[in-house]
């Protein structure tokens, strides 16, 4: 399995945090899970279809598809032996410029990036499909952005500012960056709901959740869970736990981080033998 990553070109960079590509082979049925996340992934496959469960209800996907920001751990399931998935981290704040529409409408969601492009959707699939490099791949889909970018939708420069606050700092108040933006705060959740998808708390906690789990690869041996929770914002170390476990569906305990990215959790060796 390798992952590739790259910075958008200059004009995406306010919307776009990076391009990434999945590209490998399962020699059996892989089956795993997606971790909880405030941000919102534009996704091609370019191979079989991808199994995404949700209340018990599988859902095939085999066209391009928007996974919203979420606050629970997403099942999915690998169809094919050998797969190709390309895609684009776009933003909090920012998932309106991209699809046209509030953020709401693709929060706590996997939804057919057809709802919002339409025919351009397929277009663009197309264009990566039948470019001969990772690299080529991704101009085709920085392309499609670019194209589909409504830049009077982007958020205020402030509010970009204090979401990215949010999201970065583990001890950021809510109260204190509301009153900067000069918002109250049912006005402040009402915009963080339709720009990012998440309540502004909910957001908080998720940037903080993930902040955790950048670290934990380049930890050696057993994590220190009670220094992890103090340096990452939490009240202790139960306090991480409770969180680890609502956003992951595991306990800390059991997570190994897989494949170099930061998403994903296999279900186990037993049921799953993923390779390059």
């Amino acid at each position: 399995m390798s992952y590739h990553r790259r910075a958008p070109r200059l004009p995406l960079r306010d919307v776009v945090d990076h391009v990434w590509a999945f590209d490998g082979h399962v020699v059996a049925l892989a089956r795993g899970r997606l971790f909880a996340d405030g941000a919102m992934d534009v996704m091609f496959n370019l191979t079989d279809p991808l199994v995404t469960e949700r209340d018990g209800r599988p859902r095939i996907w085999r066209a391009p598809w928007v996974c919203g920001p979420r606050t629970d751990a997403q099942p999915v399931q690998l169809t094919s032996r050998r797969f190709t998935i390309v895609g684009a981290r776009i933003r909090p704040g920012s998932v309106g410029a991209v699809l046209g529409a509030p953020a709401t409408e693709v929060a706590e969601q996997v939804v057919e990036l057809h709802e919002f492009w339409r025919g351009f959707a397929t277009e663009v699939h197309e264009r990566i499909a039948t470019a001969r490099s990772i690299e080529a791949r991704f101009d085709a889909l920085e392309d499609g952005l670019e194209r589909r970018l409504i830049a009077r939708l982007l958020p205020r420069p402030a509010f970009a500012a204090m979401v990215a606050e949010l999201r970065d700092s583990p001890t950021a108040s809510i109260a204190t960056l509301s009153r900067r933006l000069g918002v109250s705060h049912k006005h402040l959740t009402r915009l963080f709901r339709s720009h990012v998808g998440l309540g502004p708390k909910t957001f908080h906690r998720v940037g903080r959740f993930r902040a955790l789990v950048a670290r934990l690869p380049w930890q050696r041996g057993a994590p220190d869970w009670a220094a992890l929770a103090c340096a990452g914002g939490y009240a202790d170390q139960a306090h991480l736990c409770r969180d680890f476990r609502e956003f992951t569906g595991i306990t800390p305990t059991r997570f190994s981080p897989a494949w170099d990215a930061p998403d994903y959790l296999p279900y186990g060796d037993s049921e799953a033998d993923v390779g390059t």
